[in-house]
């Protein structure tokens, strides 16, 4: 039965997964880097020249290389195997709830977690969660089911640096197997654990804070720093924006997003009630296994302290930890249900997951037909698999690719995903876009940039880029529009005479009040 609803897992995030290379940037980003390090580098070569890349750790992109390099470079490769790695990991979660719950329990779990319609959304997409969730889980099940032995130490050693290596919050299982392991008079393992850590990520960690020319959303230190800088007092602004937006926003709409409760539009009385039945079963479920999970509890904390410390507050940062709650959250319903009898205890138990399970399905089952009509033979032209905007920005990049020199270098919101589809090197606008505009041209001069790329696929590039650009319209020229809403525009000699067409272009850009279309 356990094999059954993992093979349900695997078919749905197969039959959603994620057509081709979107315009999220993240995942053209991993990409572009994975083909790097099969060159025996890792630097951004189509994105603002050779620098050696200081945001995503190399875990994943390494992941990629190796697929790429044993299967061949195709996208639906690297699909597969996301897809195989979340099956995996929550088959291993499965094992781990044995150790606290009964099979029929665990089954109950597993299907909560594995028919997660966010859970199977991540598995079909080019994205680091889904494998940092499976080498989480991996770690945590080593660390609880193995004997303490020498496999045990190396194996948890080993993936708990992957983890941090797939995605940089990975730290916190470092300090939750470090710490476990100190308090059980481990002393020995936890130094290997901690000194082999601080070898492999400590290079890592020092570098992206001090790599140069970072800028805020395309580097973790820039977004720290950035955030922090605002007030008279960082620190106290910081715990202020944590305990008045973040806390209050993960507490009430980020775990109910991440668990996909069933909702009721036009009221707020089924968020308060999934929100106190939440977080009152969280914390029963942690108390419940205070004494064999304390690892799992101590990565947990660990975990919630980083994200409240993080400037951003995003549901998708809880997505890998999923399966893991949902453990949690049945261990709390158990107990909270075996106080009263058995009976209790079980009805309870079932209720909470078959609801979660039933509303599992009808998001699994809206996630297959949002691409029902998709040409996958041919997606970044069939509009069954991405919106117009997408589409058309998408047109841009090909055209780019085609009718500009080789050394083009091209200003875009979405530099990784543009250098993607038209092959050129690329630079992220949200650099100069709030600095004054009379330092925009001479800084397009001085960077050697010859394009620029304005579509609809942020707020950002739709309000700051395409007011900067409209204040120096007479210095562009019009060289295509992709409609309905992308434009190439050049770069004007100093010498030269534009025509009126860029800032006609950018005038109708700016009049367009239509809003910005959910990306797919």
């Amino acid at each position: 039965m356990a094999g059954s609803v993992l093979l349900a897992h695997v078919i749905f995030a197969w039959l959603s997964r994620v057509p081709g290379v979107s315009s999220r940037n993240d995942d053209a980003t991993y990409l572009l880097l994975a083909r790097s390090l099969r060159s025996f580098h890792y630097a951004n070569f189509e994105i603002g020249g050779a620098a050696v890349h200081s945001q995503y750790p190399p875990g994943y992109p390494a992941i990629l290389a190796v697929i790429g390099a044993l299967l061949g470079d195709r996208f639906d490769f690297y699909i597969a195997a996301g897809i195989l790695a979340s099956a995996g990991a929550l088959g291993l979660t499965f094992l781990l709830a044995r150790r606290f719950l009964s099979p029929g329990l665990a089954l109950l779990m597993l299907a909560a977690a594995g028919l997660n319609p966010q859970v199977i959304s991540y598995a079909g997409n080019a994205v680091s969660e889904t494998w940092f969730m499976a080498l989480v889980i991996l770690g945590l099940w080593a660390a609880l089911s193995l004997p303490g032995s020498r496999r045990q130490l190396w194996l948890v050693t080993v993936t708990v640096i992957a983890a941090a290596l797939t995605r940089t919050i990975g730290v916190a299982l470092v300090g939750a197997v470090i710490v476990a392991w100190l308090l059980d008079r481990r002393f020995r393992d936890g130094l290997v654990v901690g000194l082999a850590a601080a070898f492999m990520v400590g290079p890592w960690l020092l570098w992206s804070a001090l790599a140069p020319k970072q800028a805020v959303g395309r580097s973790y230190a820039a977004d720290v720093v950035g955030i922090s800088a605002t007030g008279s007092s960082p620190l106290l602004h910081a715990l202020r924006y944590t305990l008045e937006f973040k806390l209050p926003r993960y507490v009430t709409e980020s775990l109910s997003a991440a668990f996909a409760v069933p909702t009721i539009e036009g009221t707020i009385v089924d968020n308060v009630l999934w929100t106190l039945l939440i977080v009152g079963l969280g914390i029963l479920g942690l108390y419940a296994l205070r004494r064999r999970g304390r690892i799992l509890i101590l990565f947990l904390g660990f975990y919630a302290a980083v994200l409240l410390a993080w400037p951003w507050a995003r549901t998708r940062y809880l997505i890998p930890l999923v399966p893991l709650l949902t453990l949690v959250l049945l261990v709390g319903a158990w107990e909270l249900g075996r106080r009263f009898g058995p009976r209790l205890a079980w009805g309870g138990s079932l209720c909470l997951c078959l609801t979660l399970e039933v509303e599992g399905v009808r998001g699994d089952v809206a996630g297959v037909q949002q691409y029902a009509n998709c040409d996958r033979g041919n997606p970044t032209a069939s509009l069954g698999c991405f919106n117009q905007d997408q589409l058309s920005f998408f047109a841009a990049g090909r055209f780019t690719g085609g009718s500009t020199p080789a050394s083009a270098i091209i200003l875009t919101s979405k530099e990784a995903t543009f250098a993607y589809y038209a092959n050129r090197r690329t630079l992220f606008a949200g650099r100069v876009m709030d600095g004054p505009t009379e330092n925009f041209l001479p800084w397009l001069r001085r960077e050697g940039i010859d394009y620029i790329i304005l579509g609809r696929t942020t707020h950002q590039e739709m309000e700051k880029l395409s007011e900067t650009l409209l204040a120096v319209c007479d210095h562009l020229e019009l060289v295509r529009a992709f409609p309905p809403h992308t434009y190439l525009f050049q770069i004007a000699p100093d010498d030269a005479t534009p025509g009126p067409l860029a800032c006609r272009a950018l005038s109708s850009y700016r009049a367009d009040q239509s809003q910005l279309l959910p990306a797919r």
